[in-house]
């Protein structure tokens, strides 16, 4: 009678005990709410170039390298030699090994101390997931939360889990960023030995460290290839082989290739994990960046783009991210900085499309007054009598602001909105010379009109598709090509083919020479190179031609030629304005009007003559709408003050400036 009250009692302690163990709930601070997915990890931010190269880790917010795995990313071979070393029935058990729990009991009970372990790769991940000291309560609460994670997470999961956390020394986790640490390569092309010493370095990661311990990584490692070759995964000659392999004791660095840019990633919350950027490239252009000798509190930055799809392939925010007290980790790439006389050759081809003047109209560059403004060429002194063409090449300012005058300071920064470049803290006509702030990368780019007919394509760091906008005619953007490729070239050229190249090209200079800048395209690339100071503080001597420019021939150097479309300059010379009856004009709404409604929105439709729908319109030099015919519309819900930037197919504008008053 006693046995079989014994037995019954022993039978519904382990129910009991097997009903405890699989009524874990999960939702805890492991879990989220829904029990499903593991929240608490934390994984590093990286950056890959376009064949999948790494060019940047990040620390993970726990300051370690942990980069998330998936089977796909390791070699089979690693798997099998993992499954066979730590968990050879992983596919089978539901969490538990009970087997290998019933052989560890029996061996530790044998030997009086414990010699062997039955946690299985699920009860690893969860060990790992929560790490806590070792007892007979702790391991019960890890095999409760292994059953219920193979509950919930498909055996490859947690596989991958598992690849995504493990420990391999210091701050290094995960087999991805292992394979990269230790042996300078991904965890996809791994030789058995390499294979082996990873699956051993979890066990005790501290201990059998390659660069500290290469004895006891060496041991460990002939250890998990003798069991391969037990399970018969290895041949015996392939086994020998690999023990006779030489250990690495030495760590790879770390990849740290485009500091601005993962960080630029990291706060707009983009996947860089496949990205347009060359590594080659990326490493050529940093060489040169590096050896520019600069001028005390200067710093500089380059950006490079694929001329027709507006990709970018080298993005270097400054010359030394780790140099702090020239203000190295601020990204100078996106900075609003005064760009100078980069934005003449788009103020004149707004006037050729707008048929206030060509090319080889003859300008007056004498000194000026306008309205109180009184620009000076750098030079301090005037050449008279001279063409839109080479007053362009010589970047003079007079004949630049007068022509900005011209076409309407509104209507060019509302073209400039049209492809979302919106200039900051713009100054009315010192516009034409800087007067405003403008990133690299918006005047990269507004370049890329250059090579794409008038049309400018959206910048990326993908391989996206990115959409192109008409910003002006294709013959006026061949004819500016024409006059922007006769520049004075650098010294110091590598070869006569490259010296040859086409090159449409501009330099600018900020207010104070705070700015140097040179943009140019050369059908294939556009290069972007800025120069000045971090702080905004006066320099000297610090011009485009003079610091942007070599740097820029020297990139250009290394790329490949491309071709840009030219179109022969007009022989003629026409008259600076067009006929008014001929000209795009609104008449309704009147300028400098009022219109007052007793409703809470006014439906306005704009009367235009001598225009071409579809019309683009600018709304307070950034809000973009379009009319696609007569009968459009454009909806106010505010009162207030509003202009209005009106653009016809053709590229020619208008504006007007009215005040709309909604209700009683």
């Amino acid at each position: 009678m006693w046995f079989k009250s014994i037995a019954l009692g022993a039978c519904v302690a382990l129910a009991v005990a097997w009903l405890w163990l699989n009524s874990y709930a999960g939702c805890d601070d492991v879990f989220d709410v829904c029990g499903l997915n593991i929240n608490k990890v934390s994984y590093s931010k990286y950056v890959k170039d376009e064949q999948g190269q790494y060019l940047h880790i990040l620390l993970a917010n726990d300051e370690r390298y942990r980069l998330k795995t998936n089977l796909k990313d390791v070699d089979p071979a690693y798997i099998k030699l993992l499954l066979a070393f730590e968990d050879k029935r992983f596919y089978k058990h539901s969490g538990v090994d009970w087997r290998g729990v019933l052989r560890a009991v029996y061996q530790n009970l044998s030997a009086f101390k414990v010699v062997s372990g039955a946690s299985t790769i699920s009860m690893q991940t969860i060990s790992l997931l929560e790490p806590k000291p070792r007892s007979f309560a702790n391991k019960l609460q890890e095999i409760r939360k292994a059953i219920y994670i193979e509950k919930h997470l498909t055996k490859d999961q947690i596989l991958s889990l598992y690849l995504s956390i493990a420990p391999f020394g210091g701050n290094i986790e995960s087999v991805q960023m292992a394979s990269l640490y230790w042996f300078g390569k991904s965890a996809s092309s791994l030789t058995p030995s390499e294979a082996a010493v990873l699956v051993s370095l979890p066990q005790s990661p501290e201990n059998r460290r390659p660069d500290r311990f290469v004895k006891a990584t060496e041991a460990a490692r002939n250890k998990v290839l003798n069991r391969a070759l037990m399970a018969d995964l290895i041949g015996p000659q392939y086994i020998e082989a690999a023990k006779l392999s030489p250990i690495n004791t030495t760590a790879f660095n770390i990849p740290k290739y485009t500091p601005h840019l993962a960080w630029y990633c990291y706060y707009k919350a983009l996947d860089c994990s496949s990205t347009s950027l060359n590594f080659q490239l990326q490493q050529k252009v940093s060489g040169i960046a590096k050896q520019v000798i600069l001028a005390p509190d200067t710093n500089l930055s380059i950006l490079v783009a694929d001329a027709a799809t507006g990709h970018i392939k080298v993005y270097i925010g400054s010359q030394d991210y780790y140099n702090f007290s020239n203000l190295g980790a601020n990204d100078f790439i996106q900075a609003k900085r005064s760009p100078g006389s980069t934005l003449k050759p788009f103020i004149y081809a707004m006037a050729v499309d707008e048929g206030n003047l060509t090319f080889s109209t003859l300008a007056k560059d004498q000194l000026r007054d306008f309205a109180g403004y009184q620009p000076l060429n750098i030079s301090k002194q005037f050449l008279g009598d001279i063409s839109i063409a080479d007053a362009l090449k010589a970047s003079l300012n007079i004949p630049a602001v007068a022509t900005l005058k011209g076409i309407g300071v509104n209507n060019f920064l509302s073209r400039l909105a049209l492809v979302n470049i919106n200039m900051q803290n713009a100054e009315g006509l010192s516009v034409a010379l800087g007067g405003g702030d403008l990133s690299l990368w918006e005047l990269v780019k507004l370049y890329s009109l250059l090579s794409n007919e008038g049309s400018v394509v959206d910048l990326s760091i993908t391989n996206q598709k990115n959409t192109k906008i008409k910003l002006f005619e294709p013959n006026t953007v061949g004819q500016l090509n024409t006059i922007l490729t006769q520049y004075v070239r650098g010294k110091n050229r590598v070869s006569g083919a490259i010296i040859n190249t086409d090159i449409a090209l501009k330099t600018g200079t900020g207010p104070n020479q705070t700015d140097a800048w040179t943009i140019g395209n050369n059908g294939n690339y556009i290069v972007g190179v800025w120069v000045g100071s971090p702080t905004g503080k006066g320099l000297i001597d610090n011009l485009g031609a003079l610091k942007a420019l070599p740097i820029l021939t020297q990139i250009f150097d290394n790329l490949r030629q491309g071709q840009l479309s030219k179109a022969p300059l007009p022989k003629y010379v026409r008259s600076n304005l067009i006929e008014a009856k001929k000209r795009f004009q609104i008449v309704y709404p009147e300028n400098n009007s009022q219109i007052e409604i007793v409703n809470d929105s006014l439906r306005l439709r704009p009367h235009v003559i001598n225009a071409q729908y579809p019309l683009s319109v600018v709304i307070n030099g950034s809000d973009v709408r379009n009319l696609v015919d007569e009968t459009s519309v454009i909806t106010f819900k505010q009162s207030g003050g509003y202009s209005l930037v009106l653009i016809d197919d053709k590229g020619v504008s208008s504006s007007v400036y009215f005040y709309v008053k909604l209700g009683q």
